[in-house]
């Protein structure tokens, strides 16, 4: 078996062979995480279902029976939207949260996996052992400084959005805006000019 130097360190082929492929486990993890095309429609069925992904519906002019405003959704949806929470229950049922959940810890632990890959390997030369709990810990916290950003970001928007359409100079009649937001650059006029 042959071995090659990196660093102060040797590692054998099969290292090098198994962090190659948890590299490219990842990327595809990355990948089927982020991507909306789980499932596509097939052609001989109806168009109103483009394809659905894991966190991402797409749809086009699609109106669900439980809607009371019976409003034709276009484009491309995240689930845990306020447009969605009427039919939400049809789209995601228990076992889909589930695959949510598991994909979501598998995402985690490739992730973790490929950092402890790469603080092995960089260690050998550049830091001592000793630290790589440091270097972890200051990951995590990382980690988690971004969660909350996103998650402070997005709040904002979200009243920002509020104080927008509220506001008495804005031409739409619908209180949430919702009406708005899935019309908007589709070419299609609002309830307002029915």
């Amino acid at each position: 078996m042959s071995i090659f130097r990196f660093g102060h360190a040797e590692y054998s082929i099969n290292f090098f062979l198994a962090s190659s492929l948890m590299f490219l486990s990842t990327c595809c993890c990355i990948s089927a995480f982020a991507s909306p095309y789980w499932t596509k429609r097939y052609q001989d069925t109806p168009k109103d279902f483009q394809n659905i992904g894991l966190w991402e519906l797409c749809l086009y002019k699609y109106r669900h029976y439980k809607d009371d405003l019976q409003i034709p959704y276009t484009g491309c949806f995240w689930f845990w939207t306020n447009e969605m929470y009427r039919f939400r229950d049809w789209i995601i049922p228990s076992w889909f949260k589930w695959v949510q959940a598991f994909a979501t810890l598998g995402l985690i632990f490739t992730i973790m996996t490929i950092s402890s890959l790469i603080v092995a390997v960089f260690s050998s030369f550049r830091w001592q052992w000793r630290y790589q709990l440091l270097v972890c810990i200051m990951s995590f916290v990382i980690c988690v400084l971004f969660a909350g950003e996103i998650q402070f970001l997005r709040e904002y928007t979200e009243d920002y959005i509020d104080e927008m359409y509220h506001h008495k100079d804005f031409p739409y009649s619908l209180p949430n805006g919702s009406h708005l937001q899935l019309t908007e650059g589709h070419g299609r006029l609002s309830r307002s000019h029915l």
